[in-house]
């Protein structure tokens, strides 16, 4: 038995020393809950895209301050900026931006402009340049201002470069310079926005904790002074989740612990009992969090969250043994006590681990991880009672505790004699009767939002921004595929066609797009081409006859006459211009060249995929939509994976207990899992992979409770049932307090458990109705 413990104390120390460098820092916890989802191996192009386009949205912090007083907007804003500013976790902050000039902005797009002409402009060029042309001078040398937005006289007399940025969807955001900010009106309250890089990962709890908590003081602040303030960014969003997914680990581990310690109190009357069971908990979760760390080196949000319902799983083992040792009384021996009560917790054991071994075999990372970290930490808790446990209960338990065995032992008997014959039957059939109507209104639902819900607050927030500031819907954009850059950018204008189409139907509100920044090669060479001929026979005339001096007509002509460089992708994502669709541009890769465009707010997502229809190299990316089609796939799968371990769960027990024994003891949690479907379509609780994944716990836990009332049969009577009792206590208090959880797919995995593992255990005695394979005809309980 020494031997035993100091193998057991090593492995407790191999798993602290493997935490060692976590000393002093929070645990590398993955808040991001894109990264326990599954890719999608048929589009890694698509995977590849999300994940670029991902990166660039997750990596700052954006912020508006708003005020009906505009001059009180800025003041706000600008006190904000120095708040910000002085975050070690914000690389910058852009805020006020002062004068702009705007040809410090435009002058490196300047010398592509004989290639760049607007659809109007091409088009008045190619019906009448001589007509066309004298408007447009006449407008230019009317509004001699335009020369701010476009280039000097001598450089654009007609104003051609002006209507190109005119047509470009910067000069079309509602975002204007005001006060020196980039500021927007709505509903009489002015708004001035504030945008900040972060200084690290955005899934960093350090970082999310100094953002979450500056942001919420900034708010503090502008309302006192009469004003708003909303932002948004992944950083507050994961912030937000990680959060909220503590509290309910804390909540849950917290609930479980004190049922623990008062069960372990009441029914055995010890501290060193509680001590015991505390161990055995900690060694478990110990051993699961080393573990996981060691292959996965991180651990995810719902890793936790779920793990947190290991508690009442992982004492199980100790409870029966304790539960012995009061049956013994007096002749107390506890290497006899534990090699009777080994066969039952070992082969409850190798059940659970087949529940959870099922969730590894989906594709699914952080389901894998969950079945990784939980079949670790009971693997923990099972060594620690066989080897570290009977070090310290040798003694035999005091004869107050023994007292509580007898009163067990009638409940349980007249439970027995209720289980029995016609009353069963009745019991059954009243179940079954209940749970038809449940499973006529059980509905699928593979919605992979069900995984994670963000407030309503942030989310307002979110929305507020983005229709503030114009920014894009990133959660839907179209990925364009062409051979080289120049199909890319023909493919481009092509959908950027059919969404000015949506938006002039009021069905699209905007769209980011880089190629109406970027014309495609030969569209730029046609343009010039075109505007060099209608100089040749128009423009000079038409410059003469407005009296413009000729140095300033010879000077232009001259230029244009001579040929000009095209504006490529690599120039153009190097001008200020660029720099809000940067992100747009995915590259060159395996001989493809790829973009996305992002659509605005829309009314139908309907409306995306007709304008994507017919164009080759588009599609439209909508990752929830992907997801919840591989949630309905993989939940398909685990119905399957969900008979086929029931099947070597009854294969692995009639080893033990010879095939119909074994079909007996599967029973109870089989018929567990049909009522339990019933009672879901009752509640109105749709039917999803994770409900599918929580039977698969109730198929690995409930089937416990038959095996050690069956192996109660050939020892320790009494003892097992007590343990049964303590063991379905702890698990239902464990794995049901998930049930409360705000995250919609924790709450349906922990409800189905809840009525899964309380209706195992309720039938669980029927397999004391039938003989055993050594006990002759059952005896009455």
């Amino acid at each position: 038995m020494r031997k035993r413990f100091y193998g057991w104390l090593a492995l407790m120390l191999l798993c602290l020393a493997s935490l060692l460098p976590y000393l002093g820092r929070p645990l590398p916890v993955q808040t991001n809950m894109l990264a326990m989802l599954p890719d999608d191996a048929r589009q890694p192009e698509v995977e590849r895209a999300l994940a670029q386009l991902a990166a660039k949205a997750g990596e700052r912090l954006v912020v508006m301050v708003g005020h009906r007083d505009p001059a009180q907007a800025s003041r706000l804003a600008e006190q904000a900026a120095a708040r910000l500013r002085a975050l070690p976790a914000l690389r910058s902050v852009q805020g006020k931006i002062g004068d702009l000039d705007p040809a410090r902005l435009l002058r490196p797009y300047a010398p592509y402009r004989h290639g760049l002409l607007t659809d109007a402009d091409r088009e008045g060029l190619r019906q009448n340049p001589q007509a066309y042309l004298e408007t447009l001078l006449l407008r230019r040398l009317s509004l001699p201002g335009q020369g701010a937005f476009g280039l000097p006289l001598a450089e654009d007399p007609f104003g051609l470069f002006g209507n190109v940025l005119a047509a470009l969807p910067m000069a079309k955001s509602s975002l204007q310079i005001k006060d020196g900010w980039l500021a927007t009106e709505r509903d009489g309250v002015s708004w001035r926005l504030l945008s900040a890089p972060l200084n690290g990962d955005a899934y960093d709890p350090a970082l999310q904790q100094v953002l979450s908590r500056e942001v919420a003081e900034l708010r503090t602040l502008a309302e006192a002074g009469g004003g708003q303030l909303a932002a948004t960014g992944a950083v507050l969003f994961a912030g937000e989740a990680r959060g909220g997914a503590e509290a309910e680990m804390n909540r849950i581990g917290s609930v479980s612990m004190a049922a623990v310690i008062g069960l372990m109190l009441l029914v055995f009357r010890r501290l060193r009992h509680l001590a015991l069971s505390g161990a055995v908990i900690a060694a478990g979760t110990l051993t699961a969090v080393a573990a996981t760390l060691a292959v996965y080196g991180q651990l995810h949000l719902l890793t936790l969250v779920m793990g947190a319902s290991l508690i009442g799983v992982a004492i199980d083992y100790s409870t029966h043994l304790f539960a012995s040792q009061l049956q013994d009384g007096p002749d107390w021996d506890v290497e006899r006590a534990l090699a009777a009560i080994h066969p039952a917790i070992r082969m409850g054991l190798l059940t659970t681990l087949l529940g959870y071994g099922a969730l590894a075999l989906l594709p699914f990372p952080g389901l894998r991880q969950i079945a990784f970290f939980s079949s670790a930490g009971l693997v923990g808790a099972y060594l620690t009672v066989l080897w570290c446990v009977p070090c310290f209960v040798r003694q035999a338990a005091p004869a107050s505790a023994r007292g509580i065995l007898p009163p067990i032992g009638r409940a349980f008997g007249r439970y027995c004699q209720f289980m029995r014959g016609r009353r069963l039957a009745a019991l059954l059939l009243a179940l079954g009767a209940l749970s038809l109507p449940g499973l006529a209104r059980l509905q699928a639902d593979d919605d992979v939002h069900q995984l994670i819900r963000p407030s309503a607050e942030l989310l307002a927030q979110e929305h507020l921004i983005r229709e503030l500031a114009g920014q894009g819907n990133s959660r839907q954009f179209f990925l364009l595929e062409a051979p080289s850059e120049a199909a890319l950018l023909r493919l481009g204008r092509q959908l950027d066609g059919r969404l000015d189409a949506l938006v002039s139907a009021g069905q699209l509100q905007g769209y980011q797009s880089l190629s109406s920044l970027l014309p495609p090669p030969e569209r730029q060479q046609a343009d010039h081409a075109l505007l060099q001929d209608a100089m040749r026979h128009a423009g000079r005339q038409v410059l003469q006859d407005a009296g413009v001096r000729d140095e300033i007509a010879g000077g232009y002509l001259a230029g244009l006459a001579r040929p000009g460089p095209s504006l490529t992708a690599e120039t153009l994502l190097a001008q200020p211009l660029a720099a809000p669709l940067r992100h747009l541009w995915l590259g060159r890769h395996d001989g493809v060249w790829r973009m996305a465009v992002m659509p605005g707010d829309f009314r139908k997502l309907d409306a995306l995929r007709q304008a994507a229809q017919g164009l080759d190299g588009v599609t439209l990316v909508d990752k929830a939509a992907s997801v919840s089609e591989l949630f309905r796939q993989f939940r398909e799968a685990s119905t399957l994976m969900f008979a086929l371990s029931l099947l070597a769960i009854v294969a692995l027990m009639q080893r033990r207990y010879g095939w119909r024994r074994a079909l007996l003891l599967a029973a109870p949690v089989s018929l567990a899992v049909l009522f339990t479907l019933g009672a879901l379509g009752w509640l109105g609780v749709s039917a999803n992979l994770f409900v599918v994944l929580g039977f698969l716990m109730v198929l690995g836990v409930g089937v416990d409770y038959a095996i050690f009332v069956e192996e109660g049969r050939r020892h320790h009577q009494q003892a097992a049932l007590l343990a049964v009792g303590l063991s379905a206590l702890t698990t239902l208090l464990s794995f049901g307090l998930l049930a409360a959880s705000a995250t919609p797919a924790v709450s349906s995995f922990g409800l189905t458990q809840l009525i899964g593992v309380g209706l195992a255990v309720l039938l669980a005695p029927m397999v004391t109705l039938f003989k055993t394979g050594d006990a002759g005809r059952a005896e009455s309980c």
